[in-house]
């Protein structure tokens, strides 16, 4: 179990990744970021890693790199751009008027950052018209949507929530695998949030559960489940049904 000085510096460590990639979309520029990025090392966000300027530098020119090629930029089409490593007679990224040898080229390596983590971040700095282009056009990966669907029932709005991930489930479902379990869950929290308000008991939750289960399970190579199998027997009697109420294509 981790201490409790590593849970709050992993939970700045991620904070910090949210604030990046909030920066990097709202101008899509290098330079402003590495700037952005140098200015909160030296504010002590990472209370980890020293705030000394030129540790600062070399942390910003470092990590920046990692976070910036890879995060899908919205004026690319979510793409990344992703900038070079600079050989040591290259101008720094982030020095002014330096060569990467004589200002950053000490620092410390970052591995490379996961799609998944940094879309989960995206999502929460995309408007959410945004989000839901980037989703329709099947670029968010699914564990972003179900985390950012989880947000938006919190947040009060579980019709948002299932605006934004039915349509992950009516199509085709060979694709589907454990990656999808969280937003089905996510779903079925919505069905069962909006189903609380509306009757005063989470049946829905349910109905939406054995429409999306049981369709996926049909559907999935060597007849591996999605989600908890123990909950199969109520999928199949509810299949039908819930179909009809998410809007999905009836079971014949």
């Amino acid at each position: 179990m981790p201490s409790a000085v590593e849970t709050n510096e992993n939970a700045a460590f991620a904070e910090l990744i949210d604030a990046c990639v909030a920066a990097i979309v709202r101008d899509e520029d290098w330079q402003r970021f590495s700037c952005f990025l140098e200015e909160t090392l030296r504010a002590g966000r990472l209370p980890q890693f020293p705030a000394e300027p030129a540790a600062a530098r070399m942390l910003a020119c470092a990590l920046g790199r990692a976070v910036w090629n890879a995060t899908p930029l919205p004026g690319s089409g979510f793409r990344p751009r992703p900038i070079p490593a600079p050989g040591r007679n290259d101008p720094c990224l982030v020095g002014p008027g330096c060569k990467h040898k004589h200002c950053c080229c000490g620092a410390p390596a970052f591995p490379r950052v996961s799609s998944d983590e940094i879309w989960v971040s995206l999502c929460k700095a995309l408007p959410a018209a945004a989000l839901r282009a980037a989703a329709s056009a099947g670029k968010v990966p699914a564990v972003a949507l179900g985390a950012a669907a989880r947000r938006m029932v919190a947040g009060g709005d579980p019709e948002a929530a299932k605006r934004l991930l039915e349509p992950l489930f009516g199509g085709d479902l060979e694709s589907l695998d454990e990656r999808h379990e969280e937003a089905l869950d996510a779903l079925c929290d919505a069905w069962c949030t909006k189903a609380a308000r509306s009757r005063g008991r989470c049946a829905d939750r349910d109905d939406a559960y054995g429409c999306t289960a049981e369709r996926q399970a049909r559907g999935r190579r060597g007849g591996q489940r999605l989600g908890d199998p123990a909950r199969a027997d109520a999928a199949r009697r509810r299949a039908n049904s819930a179909s009809v109420r998410l809007g999905l294509r009836e079971w014949t």
